[in-house]
Formats: C-alpha cells, sequence, structure tokens
C-alpha cells in the first residue's frame, strides 16, 4: 500500500519467470514487480537483494524522497532496474526502461535494452553504463564515469570531470556544457561536444573529434573550436 515508512528490507532474493526474447520485449509468467511501493514511500532502505524476470520494474521506490537502495542486483526488468533517491553500489542487467532512475548514484554498473537511459539522476559518481540507443548516462553532473552507448549518445551532463564517453554510431561520445579531464570518442559523430573544455580528449572516427566554444588544454584528432587557449 502506499504510505509505507520506516521499512528496511534486507538479505534475500525474488524470482520470477519473465524473460527477454532477445529483440527487448519481455514476456512470461511471473511478478510485475520485484519491490514497489504504489505511492512514494519514506524512510525506505533496501539493501542486499537479487532480483530477476519482472515483467515490470526491479525495486521501485520512487525519487524526492528518503529511499536508499545499496548493494542490489536486478536481471531482467521490462521497466526500470532501479528507482530510488539513492542508489549505491548497485548493479542492473538487461531492462527495457532506464536501468537506474534516482536522485544521486555512485559506484554502479547499469545496462539497458531499450532507446532510453542506462543510467538517469541529478548526480552520477564512479558508474558505469551501457545503452542500445538514447543515452548511456544522462545526469546533471557526472564524476569519474564510464559510459558507452551503441548507436546513441554515450554521456551527456552538465558538468563532468574524469570521465569516458562513447559512441558507436552517430552520437556524441560526451555532450555537456563544462568538460574536465575527459576522453569522447564516436564513429562517425563529435567525440566531445562542449560549450567549454578544459583539458580533454576528442575522437571520431569520421566526424568531429572535438566540437568547443572555448578549449584549453584539449586536443582532437579534428577540431572545431571558436576559442582556444594554451594549444596549437
Amino acid at each position: 500500500p502506499g504510505g509505507n515508512l520506516n521499512i528496511t528490507i534486507r538479505n534475500g532474493f525474488i524470482q520470477s519467470g519473465v524473460t527477454n526474447n532477445g529483440s527487448g520485449t519481455y514476456t512470461g509468467s511471473g511478478f510485475a514487480y520485484g519491490i514497489a511501493s504504489s505511492s512514494p514511500p519514506s524512510n525506505v532502505r533496501v539493501k542486499d537483494i537479487s532480483i530477476s524476470g519482472c515483467a515490470d520494474s526491479g525495486i521501485y521506490l520512487n525519487m524526492r524522497n528518503s529511499t536508499v537502495v545499496e548493494s542490489c542486483v536486478v536481471q531482467t526488468a521490462g521497466g526500470y532496474g532501479i528507482y530510488a533517491s539513492q542508489v549505491i553500489r548497485s548493479v542492473v542487467r538487461d531492462c527495457g526502461a532506464v536501468a537506474i532512475l534516482g536522485d544521486n548514484v555512485s559506484d554502479c554498473q547499469a545496462q539497458n535494452t531499450s532507446s532510453v537511459y542506462g543510467i538517469e539522476a541529478d548526480t552520477v559518481q564512479n558508474c558505469t553504463a551501457f545503452s542500445s540507443s538514447g543515452y548511456a548516462i544522462i545526469a546533471n553532473s557526472a564524476i569519474n564515469c564510464y559510459a558507452s552507448c551503441t548507436s546513441g549518445t554515450g554521456l551527456n551532463s552538465t558538468v563532468a570531470q574524469n570521465c569516458y564517453g562513447y559512441s558507436g554510431g552517430a552520437g556524441t561520445g560526451i555532450l555537456d556544457t563544462l568538460s574536465q579531464n575527459c576522453y569522447g570518442s564516436s564513429n562517425t559523430g563529435f567525440g566531445v561536444d562542449a560549450a567549454n573544455a578544459l583539458n580533454c580528449y576528442g575522437h571520431s572516427t569520421s566526424g568531429t573529434g572535438l566540437y568547443a566554444s572555448q578549449a584549453n588544454s584539449c586536443y582532437g584528432n579534428t577540431e572545431s573550436i571558436t576559442y582556444k587557449y594554451n594549444m596549437p
């Protein structure tokens, strides 16, 4: 029921029978959700839980509230993998929607099979994410992250520090306002596309490696930069 509060769920397995047919369609008998609340709960902690085979979402607790998911694993979910305010040291694989959606996400791994996001959060730190299309990571702030997308954009953020972003298609490796100490690579799109880039490297096989309004101490195998500083 909705209105749940002051709850801890810890140490267990939730296994259901839904599978992915390999094309992003999730079918089979089993649970819709692993752990969920019909309305946003408060002061809830989920830790050390393994969930697999859900038709909808693995862990669904909502955002902007005091919900924490820590050290959990979700494998195969047709919707969200984990949806909570704080997500820490968790792994999500094979999701139809956003693999991890939260306010703050740290030390996590995420992978989805759809055209949405691997990780979507205000702050993403020390995370690895993969997506088939869309964005591997989308955030306000990304720190120490690895984001890889088969055909879309690797990392889309306002600020990126010490990050690697890759697009295997026409998308952008790293797309942001401020990029610092980052490496972006793309097949045919932009390696790094930033308003301001500092100490960054951009590479593109057949597109533009580094595209920026201002770049300081940066390098691109091909470049389109309005203002250069400390660069040839």
